[in-house]
Parts: C-alpha cells; sequence; structure tokens
C-alpha cells in the first residue's frame, strides 16, 4: 500500500512539471541554466551565443582571475548540488522523454552533462545530412547526458536516438529560450509575444469582474463543490483500485 501511494503522490508530482510543455519546470530551472550554460558557452562558441542568451563577454570579462589579475580558461568540471526535486524538474525542462514521470529521483542521484570537442570526422561527412551519425557531429561539439549511469541523450527531442552524443546546439536552442536570472514569470518566446505574467494579471482581472456579480460568485461557489466532489471521488477511485 505504501509504494502504490508513493506512486501516486510522484505522478502528481510529475502533473505540474510537465503541464503545458513543463512551463513550470523552465520558469524555475531558468537560473540554473543560465548558470550552466555560462560554463558551456565559452567553450563552445564565445562569439556566437545561442539564441535567448546574453551576448558573450567583453575582452576580459567572463574569465577567472587569479591573485595577480590573469585570466584563466573556464573550468573543464563544474559540479552543482541540490535536492531531489531539483533534479526532477532539471530533467523535465529539457522535453522529450527525459523525464520519466513514474520515478521518483532516489537519494544520491546525478545529472552528468558532457561536452565533447569534434576533432576527427570521416572523409564521407556531409553536414546537411540526415543520418544520425552526421547530425551528431554536425558542429564542433557534441554533448552527453546522463542520469544515474544512463545515457538520456536519445531522449532528446532533435537528438538521434542511436547515438550518445547530440550535436550541442540542439541543447542551446532548448534552454537557452528560457536559461535566464530573471523571476518575473516572462514566459516569452518572442518580441510581440504576451508575457506569461500578463496573461495571469489579464486572467485575475476577469476572474474579480465576474465574483461581483450574484452569478459569478453562485458559479463559482457550484463549480468550487463539484471539483471538490468529483476531486475526492477520483482519489477514493484510485486509491480503492490500487489497494
Amino acid at each position: 500500500r505504501f509504494f502504490r501511494v508513493a506512486d501516486y503522490a510522484t505522478r502528481l508530482h510529475s502533473m505540474y512539471l510537465t503541464h503545458n510543455d513543463a512551463a513550470y519546470s523552465k520558469l524555475g530551472m531558468g537560473p540554473l541554466w543560465h548558470e550552466i550554460l555560462a560554463k558551456i558557452r565559452p567553450l563552445v562558441d564565445p562569439a556566437h551565443p545561442a539564441e535567448g542568451m546574453p551576448p558573450p563577454a567583453k575582452e576580459g570579462e567572463g574569465m577567472n582571475q587569479d591573485e595577480e589579475g590573469a585570466g584563466v580558461p573556464p573550468p573543464k568540471l563544474a559540479l552543482f548540488s541540490g535536492h531531489d526535486s531539483t533534479l526532477m524538474t532539471l530533467l523535465a525542462s529539457l522535453g522529450g522523454t527525459v523525464y520519466d514521470p513514474s520515478v521518483w529521483s532516489p537519494y544520491a542521484s546525478t545529472v552528468i552533462l558532457e561536452i565533447h570537442r569534434i576533432t576527427d570526422r570521416p572523409d564521407d561527412f556531409d553536414p546537411s545530412s540526415s543520418s544520425s551519425k552526421s547530425y551528431a557531429f554536425r558542429s564542433d561539439h557534441a554533448f552527453r547526458l546522463l542520469y544515474n549511469g544512463k545515457v538520456l541523450t536519445p531522449d532528446m527531442d532533435g537528438c538521434p536516438a542511436d547515438v550518445d552524443l547530440c550535436d550541442v546546439r540542439v541543447l542551446l536552442d532548448t534552454v537557452g529560450p528560457f536559461a535566464t536570472l530573471d523571476r518575473d514569470c516572462d514566459g516569452r518566446r518572442g518580441a510581440a509575444a504576451p508575457t506569461l505574467a500578463q496573461g495571469m494579471k489579464t486572467s485575475v482581472r476577469e476572474a474579480e469582474t465576474l465574483l461581483h456579480t450574484p452569478a459569478g460568485v453562485a458559479l463559482f461557489a457550484i463549480s468550487s463543490l463539484v471539483c471538490a466532489f468529483l476531486g475526492a471521488m477520483g482519489s477514493y477511485a484510485y486509491l480503492a483500485r490500487k489497494l
């Protein structure tokens, strides 16, 4: 019974991590992805950041400085720590089938993101080819995503299904649009698109207008009772069937 209740709680938690194209996960992981990409971008191409990323640092900026002020290259290893819920949200933000909504991240779980520089290509390499091997090495860098030792790269949208490595531009294009330090619920995908915050404010104003009418109050009360009844019956039916 405990495991069935735990499974119910896991799927309930995963529902809002993946709902609406993982909008919640992308919003929550934006600052963390910003920090991660800040380590990757100088290694890949500091002069041409992915769309949605901040402009490259000027000369002398963005480099680690030692005590004497001399610039040193970006770190080859960067460690980030977090909770189980952090890993679940991070994986859900990558889309595709990377995140398994039925499994809670166990204790001491690890996500590894490797960046590989491609130095050897076959003589017949064709960057315009749609074959999986050519596609994986279209640019000069590739990445590999692992979760607790399992390679998840093929589960990402835009990555070949039969190769462990994937073009790093796929990663940058996937997380770049929401990798930001801003926490204003801005869900823009373009300059002319309305923000998530604006949409929420509009919905709140419409709800306030409706609740100032007798019909709106009655509708709200009836809807609340119906939703509570259906939710209780659904939970009871699910747990009764499982237990």
